[in-house]
């Protein structure tokens, strides 16, 4: 039994060739289609979003972890959860500088609330940068004020 020439198949022939898109040369590795790249790509991101949030919330209190977890809350468990961490954590922590900054303003020379603010910047500071280091390394992470004013989904 013959098979027809390439290009020529019958309909009911199952027979299937992979042929190289025409815009595409010969060798070159084939992109997966936007949106559909590899587990690897996509584990890589959560985890490096996942880090971010926790960095951010060092760095804008609650504006990154809030971002990051009302845009991934439906779409990865990982970057969810860590976010979610990140932002309890910051919302805990919001009242604090806030109160450190009244202090600062209203006392002379604004010392003790000055040393207050930095106090709770160098706490916010230690748990932040554990919590990259776990969220990068996969691991889960808790904070020591582990408060769950944003619940889980």
């Amino acid at each position: 039994m013959s098979h027809p020439p390439h290009g020529n198949q019958e309909p009911g022939n199952e027979h299937t060739h992979e042929q190289t898109p025409p815009h595409q040369a010969q060798g070159q590795a084939q992109q997966p289609p936007h949106g559909q790249q590899g587990s690897q790509y996509a584990a890589q991101d959560q985890l490096l979003l996942s880090a971010g949030a926790h960095i951010g919330g060092l760095l804008t209190s609650i504006i990154v972890p809030a971002i990051l977890w009302a845009i991934y809350r439906d779409r990865s468990a990982v970057i969810e959860e860590h976010s979610r961490r990140a932002l309890n954590f910051q919302l805990v922590l919001l009242p604090a500088y806030i109160l450190a900054s009244i202090v600062a303003f209203i006392l002379p020379l604004g010392i003790i609330g000055s040393l207050l603010q930095f106090a709770v910047f160098v706490f916010s500071a230690i748990f932040a940068i554990q919590g990259a280091i776990s969220a990068y390394h996969s691991q889960q992470h808790s904070y020591p004020i582990d408060v769950d004013i944003v619940k889980k989904q």
